[in-house]
C-alpha cells in the first residue's frame, strides 16, 4: 500500500513538473522549425526509434543544409533546473507511464549525431560554435565530447579564440580518445596553438573523415 502511495505521489509530482516546464517554456522563443529531408522531419531522423524496425545510423542521414542549423543547435541546449528535476522523476516512473510522458532530455546519440551533422555543414554551422564549445567542456558523455571536438574542426578557424581554447583544454580530457580527437583537431585548425600546447605528433588511428576536417 505504501509502495502504491509512493508511486501515485511520484506520478503526480511528475505531471506537475511537466506542467511547470511547459509553462516556463511558453515564455521562451518558439522552438526552431523542424525541417524535412527525404520525406521525414529532421527530429525523426535523429530519433532512430521512430522508424521502428528500420535500422538508421549517422551513415544513413540525408544531406542537410543551413536550414537545419537552428534546430540542431536547439537539440544541444543545456536543460534548466526544472527539466533536470523532471528528468530525475521521469526515470523513476514505470515504463508504461514513461511512454505517456515526454522524454525529458535528448539521448546521447541525438546530441552526438547533431554534432556530426553540424560538422558536415562546415562554415554554415558557425552559429553552433558556442554550444559545441560547451559540450566539449561540460558534457558528461565522452562520445558527445568526441563529436563536438571533431565538429569544431570543420566549423571553427584559428581566429575563433574560444573554440581554440576549448580544444586546448580538451587535450587534457580524462578520456584518451577525446584527448586524441582534440589534439588532432587543434593541430589542423590552429597549428600554432597546438605547438604552443606541446603537441608534436597526431594520434595514429583516428579518422577525421567521419566529420570532414579542413584546415583554416
Amino acid at each position: 500500500m505504501r509502495k502504491r502511495g509512493g508511486l501515485i505521489l511520484a506520478t503526480a509530482i511528475t505531471v506537475i513538473a511537466g506542467g511547470l516546464i511547459w509553462w516556463a517554456s511558453s515564455s521562451r522563443p518558439p522552438v526552431p522549425v523542424d525541417p524535412v529531408y527525404d520525406g521525414y522531419p529532421l527530429s525523426q531522423w535523429l530519433d532512430h526509434s521512430a522508424f521502428g524496425p528500420v535500422e538508421l545510423s549517422s551513415y544513413h542521414y540525408p544531406s542537410v543544409d543551413s536550414n537545419a542549423v537552428p534546430f540542431l543547435v536547439q537539440t544541444l541546449k543545456r536543460n534548466g533546473p526544472l527539466r533536470r528535476a523532471y528528468k530525475g522523476l521521469w526515470a523513476r516512473l514505470p515504463f508504461w507511464w514513461q511512454n505517456h510522458m515526454p522524454d525529458p532530455m535528448p539521448r546521447r546519440d541525438v546530441r552526438a549525431d547533431s554534432c556530426m551533422l553540424l560538422g558536415r555543414l562546415g562554415a554554415a554551422a558557425r552559429p553552433a560554435i558556442p554550444e559545441l564549445i560547451r559540450l566539449l567542456r561540460d558534457d558528461e558523455d565522452r562520445f558527445v565530447r568526441l563529436f563536438a571536438a571533431y565538429s569544431l574542426g570543420s566549423i571553427a578557424t584559428r581566429d575563433d579564440t574560444a573554440a581554440v581554447e576549448a580544444l586546448v583544454m580538451a587535450t587534457k580530457d580524462k578520456e584518451k580518445f577525446v584527448r586524441e580527437a582534440a589534439s588532432e583537431t587543434l593541430s589542423i585548425v590552429a597549428p600554432a596553438a597546438a605547438r604552443k600546447a606541446g603537441l608534436t605528433n597526431l594520434p595514429p588511428d583516428t579518422n577525421v573523415q567521419t566529420i570532414g576536417h579542413k584546415p583554416s
